[in-house]
């Protein structure tokens, strides 16, 4: 336990966002919400999130693991914490996520979590399955309604979901023959808000977005040695776009040495034409629906720490 690093407010994620006009989603934006305090060490934050969380509610924690290191760093950080919590995994039925999975239930078993893993026909819910969410959620990325199938596997449960979604990848325009600090940023989107707006619309809570469910969080990666030296030298990460998923993996190994090292995987793999066919059918569904906020790293970093003492 680090008692030294109080409990973040009682919030969900780091961001707010909103439309400006009523039917006019070309006015949709997002914020980061600017740090209470200065912010601990990244492995000191992911405890104070996950101690947030828990103290945010009374349900019984369920974290959605895919196998992928971003969740397994986010059940070390409640497993380290004393924190009760079970564990949802999703099965492809055809097998095709066999590979991603393994690590969810190797780690399970070693430490006596409780796995709860659910078959899914993932074929069936890339058409009629985000079809139906489609409805009422607007989308070009199919794992966004995969988050709102988990926040109802979740909710039937009784739970309080945590899901793994996304982390601090920077992208920048590789067109330019000098990438520098200035052009790296995060790219978001209305797509992003979709878990968000399915919780408000049961009227029920759930953590979508781990890595990102505090400032402090997300300012405490930022300050990461590893990852300030990358950020003030893109040219030697981003350049190419492998080299981004090895930092993190670096980063995460920095902290948790005896994180089993892995390939780059996201359980679509085994069924990229679908996947693509889907978020294909999705772009043109939503086209003129979809907004992208690509935000620029400085001012990711000025929203983080905008009431903090210069």
């Amino acid at each position: 336990m680090h008692p030294n690093i109080p409990l973040p407010p009682v919030t969900m994620s780091a961001f707010d966002y909103g439309w400006e006009r009523v039917n006019e989603p070309q006015s949709f934006w997002l914020r980061f919400n600017s740090c209470t305090r200065a912010p601990g060490t990244w492995k000191d934050e992911l405890f104070a999130a996950a101690r947030s969380i828990a103290n945010r509610t009374e349900k019984p924690i369920w974290i959605c693991s895919s196998g992928g290191i971003d969740s397994e760093v986010a059940c070390r950080a409640f497993f380290d914490q004393g924190i009760h919590f079970s564990v949802l995994t999703l099965e492809h039925e055809a097998g095709t996520n066999h590979h991603d999975i393994e690590y969810a239930k190797k780690w399970c078993r070693a430490r006596g979590v409780t796995q709860k893993i659910v078959k899914i026909d993932m074929p069936a819910f890339l058409t009629a399955g985000i079809d139906e969410y489609a409805k009422q959620y607007v989308a070009i990325h199919p794992f966004r309604y995969l988050q709102i199938k988990l926040l109802e596997l979740v909710e039937e449960m009784g739970g309080y979901a945590v899901l793994c979604s996304d982390d601090q990848l920077y992208r920048a325009d590789l067109e330019k023959s000098v990438i520098t600090r200035a052009d790296l940023y995060l790219s978001l989107s209305n797509g992003n808000v979709v878990p968000f707006e399915w919780c408000k619309n049961n009227k029920t809570a759930h953590e979508p977005y781990f890595h990102f469910s505090t400032p402090e969080l997300c300012l405490s990666y930022l300050r990461l040695p590893l990852v300030s030296f990358a950020l003030s030298n893109p040219e030697l990460v981003f350049r190419h776009k492998s080299n981004t998923h090895m930092l993190k993996r670096v980063v995460y190994q920095s902290i948790w040495t005896d994180l089993e090292v892995r390939h780059i995987t996201d359980g679509f793999e085994n069924i990229k034409p679908l996947f693509q066919k889907a978020r294909e059918r999705l772009r043109e569904r939503f086209e003129s629906q979809f907004i992208q906020v690509d935000l620029p790293l400085t001012s990711f970093e000025s929203q983080l720490t905008s009431t903090l003492p210069a």
